[in-house]
């Protein structure tokens, strides 16, 4: 029935507390954010940025240069297609026609706990 969950018998498959933590983490905050968010005003947007920065390097604190860089290309490209996509055009609109502040490291900490929990950083940090 659940085929995409790994077998009690696999040992190959470790379940760590920070794998948990970064999903639960990154979760909390964006649904936090986006609460908080739907009526603050600019300056409150931007706080929730300056956050959500925090957040997100706290989170990549010790990670593998592979790893961070790879959360940089994905903001980087996120990015672009935020504001390539609402402002320019036109697909969709944030409520003060701009891409707010917690919008980039929202993408990087949703990509780095994709990442993380995918096993996949486990594997870039034995390079």
């Amino acid at each position: 029935m659940l085929q995409h969950f790994p077998e009690e018998n696999n040992t190959n498959y470790v379940h760590r507390k920070r794998d948990y933590f970064i999903a639960a983490f990154t979760f909390l905050s964006v649904a936090i954010c986006l609460v908080t968010d739907a009526d603050a005003s600019m300056e409150k947007q931007n706080a929730l940025g300056v956050c959500a920065w925090v957040f997100l390097i706290g989170l990549l604190l010790g990670e593998c240069k592979f790893v961070r860089m790879q959360v940089v290309i994905a903001i980087i490209f996120a990015t672009i297609g935020e504001h390539f996509a609402s402002p320019y055009m036109g697909g969709y609109t944030y409520r003060f026609e701009n891409v707010p502040v917690y919008v980039p490291p929202g993408h990087g900490m949703v990509y780095f706990c994709l990442l993380y929990t995918s096993d996949a950083a486990d594997e870039m940090s034995e390079v």
